[in-house]
Parts: C-alpha cells; structure tokens; sequence
C-alpha cells in the first residue's frame, strides 16, 4: 500500500494504492477516489495523450473521474470516446471569471478528492474556483513545459496557496519550477509514461513499408508532434533540403497551426517527393516500424 507524498486535505483520510486498484478511507469505509481533471486546450497534443493516458490509468484502477474542458474540442472528444464523464467548461482567458463559477460549482457538487490541473490557465482558474472551500479537494498542477516561471505575485500565490503540490515531468522542468521560486517541498518529479500497445504493430515491416508507398532502397525519417514552432519541423526540412538523396524521405505526422507555413517552405525547397505532412495519425506503431530513423528538433520540450 502506498499513500500521497502529499495528504489530502482531510489528514484523517487515507489513500491506498494497489496493483488493482485506488480507494481512500475516511475511518467510515473505504471508497473509490474521485478526481476532477482540469484541461481547457482547444487542440490535442502531447499533453492531451497524457491526461488521457492517466485518465486510463486512473479508470483501471476503479477510480471516479469527470474531465472539464473545452466544448467540442478533440480533447474532450477523445475522453467521451473513451467514455469519461466530461464537462464543458470553455477558459476563454486568465480573466473568465464565468469558468472559476462553473469549475467552482462542479467542485461543490462533484465533491472530488483530487482537482487535477493541466495547463497554465487551468492552473490559474482552478485555484480561484477551489480557493475557500469547505470541502477543499487535494489541488495538483501537472506542469509539461521547460518554460521559464516568472517571479511574480501571481506565481507567488498559485504555488504557495493555491495549490498543494506541483508535478515536474521531468528534472528539466523541476528547475524551472525552482528557479521560478517554488518551494523545493511542493515540487513532486513524476515521469511522463507511454502505452506500450500504442506505439506497437504486429505488422510485418516491409508489409507496412509497401503499403505506405515506399520502395525498396528508400530511407524514411518520421516526425511525430505538432505542427508548432516550437516542434522545429521546419529545421528537419531545411537539413533534408540540404541533402540531395532523393532515396532520403521525410513524413511528419501531426496537425496544427504551422501547416500551411510548412507546405509552403515544402514546395518552395522542390521537396513534395521527399516530404509528407500526414497530418493527425493513429497508426503510430506502424509509422515508427516502418521508419528508419526518428527525428524530433524542437527548439523546446519538457521532456526531450
């Protein structure tokens, strides 16, 4: 059995993991824990595969759990998919004092143990939605980015009062958070993790090879994240550029708001033969067994 390095709100409540389950004992009988996650992103990236990854990880283990996020995004999509109870609750900004009314009823009525945030602004509005409760939920900010933390008031009372402990996925993003001046005791390292079976195929690679199209002596390169600056495709189409082998071949899978600018500097370069952007893929097992090598230039990454 093992306990939260951070006790809940109720010192006189207990949490217990297994292996096959998660439940907290209040002295009155032991019970499944709830948790409310908090995810307001209108886009599904990395991020995204891992809240719903530990939403999984969570459900297997027989916990309760409601996800809040953005109406009709891919986020909140891919959660009902997989059949988690979802609220809708659009951050429109810092300052939406509507969503900390909504997350902050939720939380009342919902009476969660654990108020998971995600993201910056969930962190922000969840803190104010929980600040003052009776029955206030253990609050945890999960953060995923290497950005630096500004020194602020706001950063001040997000860390010291408004949440009780601060997920790095990573050392790198451990010193940020310290750097910005949170305390060395409410910073927690857990280690992002992948599903084994989604990064698998069963499938014979030179099968997958023919059925993506490739020839025999072809060697392919496959990106994998979105289509933001940050990710630096557009540094792995300069270097393929540079290299003239028309046997080298590149696919990018992802979406996002650099596609168009990567199309562009695709035909600029006379790479259409030689570079695909495949836009959101499933597959993902199957593109990396057909591949010969991975390539990921990001200017920045949580966990690179």
């Amino acid at each position: 059995m093992a306990q939260f390095a951070h006790a809940p709100p109720d010192p006189n409540q207990v949490v217990s993991v297994r292996a096959d389950s998660v439940r907290i004992d209040s002295g009155q009988g032991a019970r499944p824990l709830r948790v409310l996650h908090v995810n307001p992103e209108r886009g599904y990236s990395g991020g995204e595969v891992q809240v719903l990854g530990l939403i999984r990880g969570l459900a297997n283990l027989g916990a309760e759990q409601w996800l809040a996020g953005y109406p009709g995004g891919p986020a909140l999509a891919a959660a009902e998919e997989a059949g988690v109870n979802t609220l809708h609750s659009g951050m429109r900004g810092d300052l939406d004092l509507g969503a900390v009314v909504r997350l902050r009823r939720a939380i009342v009525e919902l009476e969660p143990d654990v108020l998971h945030l995600h993201t910056g602004r969930a962190t922000w509005i969840g803190s104010l939605a929980a600040t003052g409760l009776r029955n206030q939920p253990l609050r945890v900010t999960t953060r995923r980015m290497d950005r630096r933390i500004k020194r602020n008031v706001r950063t001040r009372w997000i860390y010291s009062r408004g949440v009780d402990v601060a997920v790095a996925i990573s050392p790198a993003v451990r010193r940020c958070l310290l750097k910005g001046g949170v305390a060395q005791e409410r910073v927690e390292l857990i280690w992002s993790s992948i599903d084994p079976d989604g990064v698998h195929s069963a499938t014979d690679r030179d099968v997958l090879r023919r059925q993506f199209g490739l020839k025999k002596d072809d060697r392919l390169v496959l990106g994998l994240g979105s289509l933001v600056r940050r990710k630096g495709f557009d540094l792995a189409i300069a270097a393929l550029a540079s290299l003239e082998d028309p046997a080298l071949k590149l696919w990018i899978a992802g979406e996002g708001p650099e596609r168009a600018a990567l199309g562009a500097q695709i035909a600029a370069a006379g790479l259409e033969q030689r570079v695909q952007l495949l836009g959101q893929r499933k597959d993902v097992g199957q593109l990396l067994k057909a591949a010969d090598a991975f390539v990921m230039p990001s200017r920045a990454e949580g966990l690179g």
